[in-house]
């Protein structure tokens, strides 16, 4: 935003965008008029990223494309169309959807939803505006938004979304349709680029089928794909349902079984171009970073051959051993996420417990980071089962290759008696001949409390300054 139009002082360029969903009142209303205002008359704002709630698509697309909402006929038109004598045609637009390459979209409020008339409209004209992007997040969204948005991007929408003309749905009675509507219909059919990035974060679906097909419908150009805390609305009857539909596939003729088995190879997760996988913050009941690793790996013509970076909950670690296997001459950078892992289980709070942390597959390791260890109270079990399986994984890591490890606590790290044994074992670990070979950096965050006692608890380590105390 360095640079500005001449005489107005206002900027040239903006990289990145929101419209958020705020609450009516006096205050709110006049900065968004003030601000409609200010986005009319700057014409060179260049949107890279974009994020706006789901409901917000009326709002947001006179922004994106050169187009105008008309109340009489209930449709979109043309900004430079001609109008009525006492319509007042605002200035075209440099279109600024064609330059957003990231969309975010987050969750609306049910009074922010448009009506089934206009919201396919509204939304394929959004679409269509941003033929360019690349990268798409859905946070805290329903299955709403993915029928709408993500399927809209991926091009599977349905049938009857594309036979339609554009705007047919709002024309009055008695009117016909104009070439604004030809025009708006070109505008749709424009080619996309190939999704490479998707995030689905804390997002409220029916079943894990309906995340899995859309995740296939872009797997072979998707170069990064992140899934956080999935909630699934299947009740136990539905499980049982399912349940009993395998039952009866099993029992199929060998013909019916060869017709089923091309679907669901047409609708496998097939991974050519993917360098980073992140599966994080699993909620108890609603397992589905297993289920994801599972078609991953039963795929055979799932490509791992360009993943880099993956990032995984505790819990997924022993059950990612073939993944990192499958991978293994590729992956460089490990992440484990910590934020959903109390140290305590959940029918029995007397007694912590940990979890494995099998590198041996690993040969090129590189980074190993973790990072979301909670200790709220004292030291915390967490920060107990996360340390002993780090130690008991790093001592049995049969490679020289690690030159990182990144340690992050959540909150600040208290002192604990029992800490320090585990710290000064970790020191020991550290030294290791196949772990102190290349080892240029190791960094904890949160520990800067007690770093006095730190330096204490690790003198090796600090003696090689390679040791970092970070606030």
């Amino acid at each position: 935003m360095s640079q500005t139009i001449p005489g107005r002082g206002l900027p040239m360029e903006i990289v990145e965008g929101i419209i958020d969903n705020a609450p009516d009142g006096p205050t709110f209303l006049a900065c968004s008029l003030v601000c409609r205002e200010w986005l009319y008359r700057c014409r060179f704002y260049l949107f890279q990223r974009f994020s706006f709630a789901a409901g917000d698509a009326n709002d947001v697309l006179p922004h994106l494309a050169d187009v105008d909402y008309d109340k009489k006929t209930r449709r979109w038109r043309k900004r430079n169309a001609r109008r009525g004598s006492g319509d007042t045609v605002k200035p075209g637009l440099l279109p600024a959807g064609r330059f957003i390459q990231s969309l975010v979209i987050t969750e609306t409020s049910p009074a922010h939803l448009m009506t089934s008339r206009e919201q396919w409209e509204t939304i394929r004209l959004l679409i269509a505006a941003m033929p360019n992007v690349r990268e798409v997040q859905l946070v805290g969204v329903t299955e709403w938004a993915l029928e709408r948005y993500l399927d809209g991007v991926l091009g599977r929408w349905p049938v009857h979304v594309f036979s339609r003309p554009v705007g047919d749905e709002g024309i009055l009675d008695g009117e016909e349709s104009s070439s604004d509507t030809d025009d708006l219909t070109e505008q749709v059919q424009t080619p996309r680029v190939p999704l490479e990035g998707l995030t689905l974060r804390h997002v409220r679906t029916g079943d894990w089928s309906s995340v899995s097909q859309r995740i296939a419908a872009c797997s072979d150009t998707l170069r990064s794909l992140r899934i956080n805390s999935l909630r699934f609305s299947e009740t136990k009857a539905k499980v049982e349902q399912a349940q009993d539909n395998l039952q009866v596939l099993e029992n199929l003729p060998a013909s019916l079984k060869r017709s089923t088995q091309i679907v669901k190879e047409d609708e496998a997760i097939k991974f050519g171009c993917l360098e980073r996988l992140a599966i994080e913050g699993e909620i108890p009941g609603h397992v589905f970073g297993e289920q994801l690793l599972k078609e991953i790996l039963e795929t055979p013509s799932a490509s791992l051959q360009k993943l880099t970076v993956v990032e995984l909950a505790p819990g997924l670690l022993p059950k990612a051993k073939q993944l990192f296997t499958a991978a293994k001459s590729t992956i460089k950078t490990l992440i484990i996420h910590c934020d959903s892992f109390t140290g305590v289980p959940f029918n029995d709070t007397s007694r912590t417990y940990s979890f494995e942390m099998d590198l041996s597959p690993l040969i090129r390791l590189t980074e190993l980071h973790v990072v979301g260890i909670r200790a709220h109270s004292g030291y915390g079990a967490s920060a107990v089962g996360i340390l002993y399986a780090l130690i008991k994984g790093l001592s049995k890591f049969p490679y020289s290759t690690i030159r990182k490890l990144h340690i992050l606590f959540t909150s600040t790290l208290s002192y604990s008696p029992y800490g320090e044994d585990q710290w000064r074992l970790f020191d020991e670990v550290l030294a290791m001949p196949h772990i102190a070979a290349r080892l240029e950096d190791v960094e904890l965050v949160g520990a800067m409390s007690f770093a006095g006692k730190m330096h204490r608890y690790m003198p090796k380590t600090r003696e090689r300054r390679l040791l970092r105390l970070l606030a």
